[in-house]
């Protein structure tokens, strides 16, 4: 099943909250919850709202992920915990009664470069040792991830997904299969983050 959404970009290893109220995705998420509890969060192309109670054209680049929790409430609606996966290509798609389903390829990352590998980690966990993010409320948790050999991929995804506001250039993130590239983007952001003063503190 497709998820298709006019603002949300979901990368591997980061954890969205959804409220689902549409009819049509009340029925998906009816069927993620019976099946293997997969669905792919997609991106809507410009232009959208033309045509939004249709099937309005998505990015080719999905992520996969899995309900990791859900609630039913009020009104048939639910509460839903997703968990992304791994990046993937639509192949093809077709309608399955009101919502969308596709065929996915997945997308395997390139080869990391060990040397580069270790330079992201070290300059990620100064940042949040010893730099401008020292404090913020997620440094404990990116510490601990770099600290446990997590690979700086899933961490650079999670930082990505947390701290870059601008939509398309989280879906470019999601589209590039290159790690390196990917850790590359993120110091570059969170280094200008800092320099402008946009740093959460914690309450």
């Amino acid at each position: 099943p497709i998820f298709p959404l006019p603002n949300l970009v979901l990368l591997p290893s980061a954890v969205q909250a959804l409220h689902i109220f549409e009819p049509r995705y009340r029925a998906l998420i009816a069927a993620v919850l019976d099946g293997p509890g997969l669905l792919a969060l997609a991106l809507l192309q410009p232009g959208w709202e033309k045509a939004y109670y249709a099937n309005p054209p998505i990015h080719p680049v999905v992520c996969l992920g899995r309900v990791v929790s859900h609630e039913a409430v009020e009104e048939g609606n639910y509460n839903v915990l997703v968990q992304g996966m791994l990046r993937a290509q639509v192949v093809k798609e077709r309608k399955e009664g009101p919502y969308r389903v596709a065929q996915l390829d997945p997308l395997a990352d390139l080869p990391v470069v060990p040397g580069r590998e270790a330079i992201h980690r070290a300059a990620i966990s100064e940042m949040f040792t010893h730099g401008a993010f020292a404090e913020h409320s997620l440094a404990e948790g990116i510490r601990n991830l770099l600290s446990h050999s997590v690979p700086v991929a899933a961490v650079t995804d999670i930082l990505a997904f947390t701290f870059l506001q601008d939509i398309p250039a989280k879906q470019r993130l999601l589209e590039e299969r290159d790690p390196n590239a990917r850790a590359d983007a993120m110091v570059g952001i969170l280094t200008e983050l800092a320099r402008v003063g946009q740093i959460e503190t914690p309450e």
